[in-house]
């Protein structure tokens, strides 16, 4: 199953979870509206493909709640500097993952049916006292996992430094959690005694990193310094766990061979015309020149559309890249995928998703893009520990900004016998569909609609049906 989320600005983040499943299919379908005006002559596929597009992929383990977490790792003579950083890495990518799964968790049980966490109303006394126990049940859980971590710190300089890094790091996501929390909590009485005991964590662990001195005092007075340390940081715990990949574009033989073609097809013509011209003005004169000049003219001209319209024809189906994923660590080959990217006609699209796409009424003519991936795993390679894959596809919808108005609308309303004036954005809809099929057949359908303007991305909603 898929899950789409806005990322800040123009970026949308769609995630996919694998578990150890030897072949997958996806298909992803963006229903794009015709006033943007968009297609393959002003956006190429390999320009969407490389500069707005970009996919990485990661070990999983959905059931890594902290509770389950050793958090102690010791660091010997016997073991090598690169297991010693695997395995903290691990463990501090896992804690991550696992903080920020139940702090968001516990935010969405705190919040309102509304969703405005601020007019959230608590009436049922069981349900305060679980959500007091579980607040408090994961403050003594991350207590426990900061006193394991921190028992065997390293005493050598290089297996020192990777745990200064991964301690700095996790300390600094522990108090960015816990004030998230806090934000969530202030100004309802049932947490009150509870907001001290977590603004108490905030400031230990801030101090902490100061007796240690992670961080210098222009980083930690520097809110934007200290932010992009901290993400240096997070992908330096998560590279163990990322796995590298090797991008392989496809076709460049056959473009050859069909640029080598079409220039001998144009070539042939234009020697027929040229003979022809020879004979009928018998003599070299001007005319004759003009001739030659037009004939020359329009086979570069020619070759160019024929180039083009050969390669669409011989390739068209066929994959675009072909991706290998290697295990970071051993450099095992782990899987391999292809990946397609076009523009389509509502005629080409399979049955299910014109079935999904009829269930709109709005925005019935589009400009359809769609990205399709098929990959293999090889599931005997997977690191130990670890059953599930993740894939996650950042998508930069800036591809779409240049040719959106940026304007507001005047719209007038009447509340209270009053007449009121309101400025509404200029607002566009993209329909996104995906289909994901399995080595069994079995499909699965889900659609969004991700609301956007030309400054960002608005809102993202999963259609249900």
């Amino acid at each position: 199953m898929l899950t789409v989320e806005k990322r800040p600005g123009n970026n949308i983040k769609i995630t996919n979870i694998s578990s150890k499943i030897s072949y997958q299919n996806l298909e992803l379908y963006f229903f794009i509206p015709l006033d943007l005006k968009l297609s393959s002559q002003n956006l190429s596929e390999q320009e969407l493909y490389h500069t707005y597009l970009n996919t990485k992929h990661t070990y999983f383990e959905e059931s890594n709640a902290i509770k389950e977490l050793t958090g102690s790792i010791e660091y010997n003579d016997q073991k090598s500097i690169e297991k010693y950083r695997l395995n903290l890495s691990l463990n501090a990518y896992q804690y991550s993952l696992a903080l920020e799964r139940e702090v968001a968790d516990l935010i969405e049980l705190i919040k309102s049916p509304s969703g405005q966490t601020e007019d959230s109303i608590i009436e049922d006394d069981s349900e305060s006292i679980s959500l007091l126990n579980k607040v408090q049940g994961l403050v003594t859980l991350i207590n426990n996992f900061l006193t394991q971590f921190r028992k065997n710190k390293p005493q050598r300089n290089k297996a020192l430094r990777f745990y200064q890094n991964t301690d700095n790091y996790i300390s600094w996501l522990t108090e960015q959690k816990i004030i998230e929390l806090i934000l969530c909590i202030q100004n309802k009485d049932i947490f009150f005694d509870l907001e001290d005991m977590l603004l108490d964590l905030c400031k230990s662990e801030s101090q902490y990193r100061k007796v240690n001195n992670y961080n210098s005092t222009e980083s930690e007075n520097d809110i934007n310094r200290i932010s992009n340390k901290m993400r240096l940081l997070r992908k330096l715990i998560e590279y163990p766990v990322t796995l590298n990949k090797t991008i392989i574009p496809l076709g460049k033989r056959t473009e050859k061979i069909v640029k080598g073609s079409a220039t001998a097809i144009i070539m042939l013509f234009v020697s027929y015309f040229l003979i022809e011209a020879r004979d009928f003005f018998n003599n070299i004169t001007v005319l004759l020149i003009f001739v030659i000049s037009v004939i020359y003219a329009f086979r570069e001209v020619l070759k160019e559309d024929l180039n083009v319209y050969l390669r669409k024809l011989i390739r068209k189906g066929k994959p675009n890249w072909k991706t290998l994923l290697y295990d970071s660590n051993s450099s095992n080959l782990l899987g391999t995928k292809l990946e397609w990217l076009e523009v389509i006609k509502y005629d080409a699209l399979p049955f299910s998703i014109k079935e999904m796409r009829k269930r709109s009424i709005s925005q019935k003519e589009s400009t359809i893009i769609k990205y399709r991936r098929l990959m293999q795993i090889f599931p005997s390679n997977f690191l130990i520990g670890y059953k599930k894959s993740r894939e996650i596809f950042d998508i930069n919808m800036n591809f779409l900004t240049n040719s959106m108005e940026k304007g507001t609308k005047i719209v007038f309303t009447r509340q209270q016998n009053e007449v009121v004036k309101h400025n509404v954005d200029k607002r566009y809809t993209i329909n996104l569909i995906s289909k994901i099929s399995d080595n069994h057949n079995n499909d699965l359908i889900q659609r969004w609609k991700i609301i956007m303007n030309k400054d960002q991305i608005l809102d993202v909603q999963e259609i249900t049906f």
